[in-house]
């Protein structure tokens, strides 16, 4: 019976070997004799509330002065979720974050990297 972390291991090894020679998730895993549907069924489990974003551009230096010196609006202010899941098993989550403060904890995140 293969454990998370095993499937995890398989997931890095796919992307860092398997992919780079396009070969299919299948393949890959009966290769390393991982079974598939089992795989299949971890990935769904754990990478469904996953979604890629596109950030479009990086805000100009005055625009940065300007949006954290102006007061918010309060009438509809815009409110932010962010989940985080990195390779070690480590999970973070932060609900209801305003840009200022997603601001702030992604600068304290960035002392990780």
């Amino acid at each position: 019976m293969f454990s998370s972390k095993d499937f995890e291991k398989c997931w890095f090894l796919y992307q860092t070997e398997g992919l780079p020679y396009e070969l299919s998730i299948e393949q890959f895993c009966l290769k390393q004799g991982v079974p598939v549907n089992e795989f299949n069924k971890w990935y769904r489990d754990t990478h469904k509330r996953i979604h890629p974003i596109q950030v479009d551009g990086v805000p100009s230096e005055d625009s940065k002065e300007s949006s954290v010196a102006a007061p918010s609006e309060e009438s509809n202010p815009v409110r932010i979720g962010v989940a985080i899941c990195m390779s070690n098993g480590v999970f973070i989550r932060r609900k209801n974050l305003s840009y200022e403060s997603l601001l702030r904890f992604v600068e304290k995140l960035e002392v990780l990297c």
